[in-house]
């Protein structure tokens, strides 16, 4: 589709004035004109965007245009001003890219007003309903509309492919490196050609850090960028982006035929015996830049030349960036660039830094949206439409020490994966929280309150009312409707022996999540905050990390069972209320920890007078007073009550069915009497501590009974009363 295309919708434009009563061709009538075209209808279908919807508005909006009485239809009409800029524009931008001038040309002239432009509404008008220069733009730069496929390299053309379209594909074979430069082929990679290949995925919301990257570049002096940001941000990205607008001719004069070569420094040292096998490799990677004379050198954790690494290899680079023989960009962390880099004065101000932070929610999820076709056709499945904002919200909650957008990214891209494994058409938000659950060492299912409330039924005997009081509390895990950041806290209160440790293992098997012990009785000095959080840098096992820290990294779904907790270090005390207030914990290295996943249980016996923070439950006891801080964080309070003759009759029973099944395994058998049964009832009965006194009796009168007895495999032995005195 070339020229005669655009010239038609300049004579159905000129139809279409006259017939509106207009002595010219407005712009609106060009909009119109062009969104009736097949290329333009096929690429709004392949977006997904209402070109009818755009249509009417611009209708509405020529309504309001002044209009003459008679028009002759063989008047010939001039364009207005605006018309005139968007139809040059067009046709630029398709002479830059070496193209056929095209519709698609001149809707990128449509999509590209500036406030103060004559089409700006326009530009308006179609970016509220999704058509924006960007995506256009990248179709545009990286289509041959010969099929509308990706051009093809050159050497995988089919031979009888005709001569004309032979020569358009040389024409964009540019940017290659020479034959004659061998050691730029062996070590770095040509990010020009892969771009060409369609190898890139699209940039978004990175206008400011890549126009403030090609300022540099255009100096005269210092010009060579540093991108800066954290692993994941984005600053690969950056320099392909840069690549892809010079495939496009969309850079400013002194850079389209710039070659950028990214640099591969663990390739360079790998295979060097001798200090000077490094340094000869160098001299050649310059050499052959100096040759080229329009190589950009991407250099990735470039803070490596100033290390000890290469110690000393950073001198061989000042005299090329110093006297314009190298252009470089640059790129490291934050923490690199002030631990290593900046201490190489010489070679830091030589490099300008470009700040790539990470981007913010929504930003995200506009970058996962734009990449969303791309694992589409990788996976072979389809992503439901909020299935980017799911991504974003449970990578920001449950990724802390990743950054936007590599993290969410990430979890897209093995949601796919998951989906392919499991045979499913589509990825939903149910596939995202399998992943999620899966990196946070919790199996593959997610949490589910029925299958955990049902489980503790099973190994808690009795406490109705504190199974009752729990189910609510797991009703309220599920639907997120807890006061911290945290997974949930509760309270665990009951009277000393009554079962909270068994109940605080129960409830973490129940969860899925690792049982982890604080014990405010040995956290009592200042330096016990050390033990947890790990010690500082420069001091003895710091690389250790702490005992906290660590644990919840490791396994991020954790139970915490805190106790004694007024007896705590006040440090201790409010590292673990600022941890549930906020679902991160922070360790020495200020590198945060995710908590999200953490349940923690407050544990306390009722008969104790001291204050953790929580009121207690048991009758006739005064409410006492609680941290606010602490008591605004807490979601439940489950209280134990003592067992009765029933509860413990069951209790019993169950300890005797699991001792028997151990037997049953060595093919011996035990009976346990009427009477001795209610003989070891009635004793714990009787006791304060019950649940202590039966599994005391329960030892004493039944296991070391057995262990008393001759017991051959195949029998079974009757324990009495009698014989147990």
């Amino acid at each position: 589709m070339g020229t005669e295309s655009v010239n038609e919708i300049l004579d159905s434009a000129a139809t279409y004035a006259c017939h509106s009563g207009l002595s010219y061709i407005d712009v609106s009538i060009i909009a119109l004109a062009t969104l009736q075209t097949n290329e333009v209808q096929n690429f709004l279908k392949k977006n997904r965007i209402s070109g009818q919807a755009i249509c009417e508005e611009i209708c509405a909006l020529l309504d309001t245009l002044e209009k003459q009485n008679v028009v002759s239809p063989n008047e010939r009409f001039a364009m207005s001003p605006a018309t005139l800029f968007v139809y040059k524009m067009g046709a630029g931008l398709a002479r830059n890219l070496k193209k056929d001038f095209s519709p698609l040309y001149l809707l990128a002239g449509l999509t590209d007003g500036r406030p103060g432009d004559g089409h700006y509404h326009i530009t308006q008008i179609m970016e509220k309903h999704g058509l924006n220069g960007t995506d256009l733009y990248e179709h545009i730069s990286y289509t041959n509309f010969i099929g509308d496929q990706i051009a093809p390299p050159l050497e995988k053309v089919d031979a009888t492919i005709n001569a004309e379209v032979k020569e358009k594909l040389a024409r964009i074979q540019t940017g290659v490196v020479p034959a004659n430069c061998p050691t730029l082929q062996e070590f770095c990679e040509n990010l020009i050609e892969k771009a060409r290949a369609g190898r890139t995925d699209p940039v978004i919301g990175r206008e400011q850090e890549i126009g403030r990257t090609i300022r540099i570049l255009s100096r005269r002096k210092k010009n060579n960028p540093i991108l800066l940001g954290e692993p994941g941000v984005g600053k690969t990205a950056v320099a392909e982006e840069l690549a892809r607008l010079i495939v496009a001719g969309l850079v400013p004069a002194n850079l389209k035929d710039k070659i950028i070569l990214s640099l591969d420094l663990g390739a360079l040292v790998g295979g060097t015996k001798f200090r000077g096998d490094l340094e000869e490799r160098l001299k050649k990677v310059l050499a052959e830049v100096k040759s080229l004379g329009n190589v950009i050198l991407f250099i990735d954790e470039i803070h490596l030349l100033t290390g000890r690494l290469l110690d000393g290899c950073s001198d061989l680079f000042k005299p090329a960036l110093a006297n314009g023989e190298l252009t470089a960009i640059g790129a490291t962390t934050h923490s690199e660039y002030l631990q290593h880099f900046e201490k190489d004065a010489a070679m830091a101000r030589r490099f300008q830094p470009v700040m790539v932070n990470e981007p913010d929610r929504d930003t995200a999820i506009k970058i996962i949206q734009g990449l969303l076709p791309q694992y589409e056709e990788h996976h072979g499945v389809a992503f439901s439409p909020d299935i980017a904002e799911h991504a974003v919200d449970m990578a920001i909650r449950h990724i802390p020490r990743q950054a936007l957008p590599d993290k969410a990214i990430d979890l897209i891209d093995e949601a796919g994966a998951v989906a392919v494994a499991s045979g499913l058409p589509s990825v939903s938000r149910k596939s995202i929280d399998v992943v999620i659950h899966d990196m946070a060492g919790a199996g593959a299912s997610p949490f589910n309150p029925e299958e955990a409330t049902q489980s503790l039924r099973k190994k808690i005997v009795g406490q109705v009312p504190a199974l009752e009081e729990l189910e609510r509390f797991m009703r309220a895990v599920d639907l997120r409707l807890v006061n911290g950041e945290v997974k949930g806290v509760l309270t665990l209160s009951g009277p000393e022996g009554v079962g909270k440790n068994y109940f605080v293992k129960c409830l973490a098997e129940a969860t899925g999540s690792r049982l982890l012990e604080l014990d405010g009785q040995q956290h009592q000095h200042e330096s016990a905050i050390w033990r947890l959080l790990g010690t500082m840098p420069g001091y003895q096992d710091h690389a250790k990390g702490g005992q906290l820290t660590e644990a919840i990294r490791r396994n991020p779904r954790t139970t915490l069972a805190v106790k004694n907790f007024e007896l705590a270090h006040p440090d201790v005390q409010e590292t673990v209320i600022a941890m549930i207030a906020s679902g991160l914990i922070t360790d020495s290295a200020k590198k945060p920890v995710s908590a999200s996943e953490v349940y923690v249980v407050f544990l306390k016996d009722t008969e104790t007078t001291s204050h953790i923070g929580f009121r207690s439950l048991s009758e006739g006891e005064d409410e006492t007073s609680m941290r606010a801080d602490l008591e605004e964080l807490v979601d439940c309070h489950v209280a134990l009550g003592q067992p009765g003759i029933n509860e413990l009759a069951e209790l019993l029973d169950t300890m005797t069915q699991n001792l028997q099944t151990k037997m049953r395994k060595s093919g011996r058998e035990f009976v346990l009497a009427i009477e001795l049964k209610e003989f070891i009832l009635k004793a714990a009965s009787s006791a304060d501590q019950k649940i202590t006194k039966l599994r005391q009796e329960f030892q004493a009168r039944v296991k070391n009974k057995l262990l008393s007895q001759a017991i051959e495999p195949g029998s079974s032995s009757v324990l009495e009363l009698e014989t147990a005195r």
